[in-house]
């Protein structure tokens, strides 16, 4: 199988925003080790070229500069992302780590990942701000539905917490693969499958969506359908002035603004359901 490697100038500034843009092409896996280039893989096929090249002409006007594109045949795939991937820390009470590092007994709680091509270590500032206002949240025998789950980071750790359901769901099958195999390597179980809005069934106390703010707002009337009333909504994937759009748009279906945190340059925005 043969890749093609895109190398990009970045700035410290903005290298987190084009990764969150990146990440949503069909980039199997990124370096981002360097502080101006960040580089990006992909398998090469007609297809994914065709995507990748339309998308990078709109980002080109914003101000994305695309350095080099090369054909690379033989990628080491655990040797990048195990240069990209130390172990996270959240304040002192969770470690998440990859199966290579050493078990830290120190930590309240542990959660390996392996993230094979899925977006989602824990490294993002969204995915960190989730797991923030997570660690407080009461989820024993709760049902969760962990939208846009990537590795299943999310899902998992909920289940740790002791949720009684929950359902991961991601666009690629690959990722809803890996949420099972990262599930079972956690010594938990949940529902992973590929698909989007539609693929949502039953009813949940607590949904996550850390996605990106236009498919949030296309997928938010589908998922307050699915949240039990007194139910929670936590989204994250945008920036802070994307927050009062979802806010205005849940509020027109009866989901009340409970508080909005910032992680880094990106927003996390939390809801509750007060009517049925």
């Amino acid at each position: 199988m043969r890749y093609l490697r895109f190398t990009f100038e970045v700035t410290p500034n903005n290298k987190d925003i084009w990764l969150a843009h990146l990440s949503e092409l069909p980039f199997d896996t990124f370096d981002d080790n360097s502080s101006d280039e960040l580089l990006a893989w992909c398998i090469q096929s007609p297809e994914n070229q065709k995507i990748i090249e339309n998308a990078l002409l709109g980002f080109k006007e914003q101000g994305l500069v695309l350095l080099a594109c090369e054909e690379e045949p033989q990628v080491n795939w655990n040797q990048v992302w195990e240069s990209n991937y130390p172990p996270i820390y959240i304040d002192n009470r969770l470690i998440i780590r990859a199966p290579f590092h050493p078990v830290d007994p120190s930590f309240d709680m542990e959660m390996v990942i392996e993230p094979h091509m899925s977006f989602g270590t824990g490294h993002h500032p969204t995915t960190l701000g989730i797991l923030r206002r997570m660690l407080d949240m009461d989820l024993k025998g709760k049902s969760v539905l962990d939208m846009g789950s990537g590795t299943g980071i999310l899902g998992i750790y909920a289940k740790m917490k002791g949720a009684q359901d929950v359902l991961a769901i991601d666009h690629e099958e690959w990722a809803a693969i890996n949420a099972r195999e990262n599930a079972a390597r956690n010594g938990v179980s949940l529902d992973s499958v590929e698909g989007s809005f539609d693929q949502i069934s039953g009813a949940f106390d607590v949904i996550i969506a850390n996605i990106n703010q236009n498919i949030i707002l296309q997928g938010l009337k589908k998922m307050n359908g699915h949240l039990k009333s007194g139910g929670i909504l936590m989204c994250s994937g945008y920036y802070p002035d994307g927050h009062r759009l979802i806010a205005d748009e849940a509020a027109l279906l009866g989901i009340q603004e409970e508080a909005q945190f910032a992680e880094g340059d990106w927003a996390v925005s939390v809801f509750c359901k007060y009517t049925a």
